[in-house]
């Protein structure tokens, strides 16, 4: 059976898929939306399952909480731990351990989605476009950038894909089974991530292709509403729970979101580069071969592409991962792509040769430099690094942006400041506190601490992650702490110009955390996350992560 097994393309696509996803998995605490979603997941281990935050719904939470509860039991079994406050500590003493355990979801649901997109090429025309596309996802840039991260959107692509295959196999065999299954794993995707909601349109339409009596719609319609609220209360149960709450996260994310002013064009690139450009031409061909004469499994496809991209757009959702769902159902056109330009250079045989050369010369070398990367330490490690050899403990630093900020751990004099400022009436009042007093506790505590402010503009609000003690914009703030030191990105540098320009005067720059292999080149603000989509900064990328700097501050 396993010999069987590996004559088979899927299973070395598979393992290929594997191999890049695994590369470089532990390679440190950077991507700002982990440690929302890592520390809600931790802390429904005090026994409140709500999550008291709505920006995401929490089903991928709740899997992580599964995720961590068995390596607490596992430990506990084996003597490691002999108390949920030994779970603490050692979350608080390796907090890496924890993340990167968090991240292999992520492998499992980007290796799944391979798998399933074969299924998807299968069910849209045969077994050779389902292995061909599982071959370009098991290389997409984006798809094995995006699932070394312990967020929700790779598992979102996973059942959002999943839920097309059974609603593909519906069109084919009218099976009414696959259907209700796709609307099922729809009610899974939006658990796992609110965009899964647009599915409701490419399952609706298709439904109605198969041209239903009004007693059976009137039915059906009743049932598929029943099957979906079900199962989204199951996985995300205090959306309704706690609705009033739920709609004043989602308001204001959508109200964050629409401050990013990202035109037409942009959005193209972020489409183009997320898939590739050898690929995009040959979905584009394959897409306009598939499209006429009209096919109704094109044309659900195609609509749920466009659906997608309209909320996306309409939901003001600027970055390039917000494109991972509609990278599978793009690949699906690259093959047919393939096979109609070797039609016309009159090479029948060539669309192999073609597909191969452009997975292997164009696509592959992105894709491994980008786990070289992975390898690498990012400038947040570079100015850590230097901070602890150069700042003696004790000192003040103020950090802009706790998304690109090195982590560094506080005084205990300002975790002690912290406990005491901690308002009862908030929900996780108690879990914030036990975590503090646990991050006291540990014995010896961390050498290298120092007093840490954030600037903030909302510098009153507590934040669940607990980033110490914040400030406003303001040389006056600077001065009443008498800070020494501020780290800052070039990102914030810019967002916030006019500041910065104010108090250049009193700024020394004392280090540079310079991502770029040669220095002389301009980098990208584009390259704002872990690692940049656009060749023209990804390839003069030596570390991951923005420019930052360090200041000393001189008031006189």
């Amino acid at each position: 059976m396993i010999r069987s097994l590996r004559s088979r393309p899927l299973f070395w696509i598979l393992a290929a898929a594997t191999a890049l996803r695994v590369a470089g998995l532990g390679f440190g605490l950077h991507h700002p939306d982990e440690h929302l979603i890592i520390n809600h997941a931790l802390a429904f281990g005090t026994g409140d399952l709500n999550p008291h935050m709505f920006y995401l719904p929490t089903f991928f939470m709740y899997l992580l909480f599964g995720l961590f509860g068995l390596f607490y039991a596992t430990g506990f079994l084996t003597g490691v731990f002999s108390n949920p406050d030994d779970f603490l500590t050692l979350f608080l003493r390796q907090p890496e351990l924890f993340y990167t355990l968090a991240r292999t979801v992520s492998v499992v649901f980007g290796v799944a989605t391979v798998g399933v997109i074969y299924l998807l090429g299968k069910e849209f025309k045969n077994k050779t476009v389902g292995t061909w596309a599982a071959l370009f996802l098991a290389v997409n840039f984006l798809h094995v950038r995006d699932s070394h991260f312990a967020t929700m959107d790779i598992a979102l692509t996973f059942f959002m894909t999943l839920s097309l295959v059974y609603l593909l196999h519906f069109l084919n065999y009218k099976n009414k089974d696959a259907y209700w299954k796709a609307v099922a794993i729809a009610a899974v995707a939006t658990a796992t991530k609110y965009n899964g909601i647009v599915l409701i349109l490419p399952i609706a339409v298709a439904y109605l292709a198969d041209r239903p009596s009004p007693i059976a719609l009137i039915r059906d319609f009743f049932i598929s509403t029943l099957i979906f609220m079900v199962i989204f209360f199951c996985l995300s149960p205090y959306v309704f729970l706690d609705f009033a709450t739920a709609i004043k996260f989602i308001e204001h994310l959508y109200m964050l979101n629409t401050h990013f002013t990202i035109v037409w064009s942009d959005r193209f690139e972020m489409l183009v580069s997320s898939i590739g450009l050898p690929f995009f031409i040959l979905v584009m061909i394959g897409f306009l071969k598939c499209f006429w004469p009209i096919r109704l499994k094109n044309f659900i496809l195609s609509l749920f592409m466009v659906a997608y991209c309209f909320m996306i757009i309409k939901a003001g959702q600027p970055f390039e991962r917000y494109f991972l769902p509609l990278i599978p159902v793009s690949l699906i056109w690259a093959f047919p792509g393939a096979e109609w330009l070797t039609l016309k250079i009159k090479r029948p045989s060539g669309d192999r040769l073609i597909l191969g050369l452009t997975v292997l010369i164009l696509v592959l070398p992105k894709t491994i430099y980008q786990d070289v990367l992975f390898f690498r330490k990012d400038t947040r490690d570079l100015t850590r690094e230097w901070i602890v050899q150069h700042i003696p403990p004790g000192e003040i630093i103020v950090l802009d942006d706790s998304g690109d900020a090195p982590r560094l751990t506080p005084s205990p004099d300002q975790v002690q400041q912290q406990i005491a400022k901690i308002d009862l009436r908030d929900p996780k009042s108690q879990t914030k506190k036990k975590r503090l007093e646990n991050l006291l506790k540990l014995s010896p505590y961390p050498a290298f601490h120092y007093k840490i402010y954030f600037f903030s503009e909302r510098s009153e609000s507590p934040e669940f992650t607990m980033l110490t003690h914040s400030i406003p914009y303001s040389m006056k703030a600077l001065r009443s702490l008498n800070a020494r030191y501020l780290v800052v990105s070039e990102a914030s540098k810019i967002a916030r110009k006019d500041f910065y320009e104010k108090i250049d005067p009193y700024l020394e720059k004392v280090f540079v955390a310079d991502p770029r292999l040669d220095k002389t080149k301009e980098i990208d603000i584009r390259a704002w996350t872990y690692t940049a989509i656009y060749d023209d900064v990804f390839w003069n990328l030596k570390h991951p992560g923005r420019f930052l700097y360090v200041y000393k501050i001189n008031y006189s």
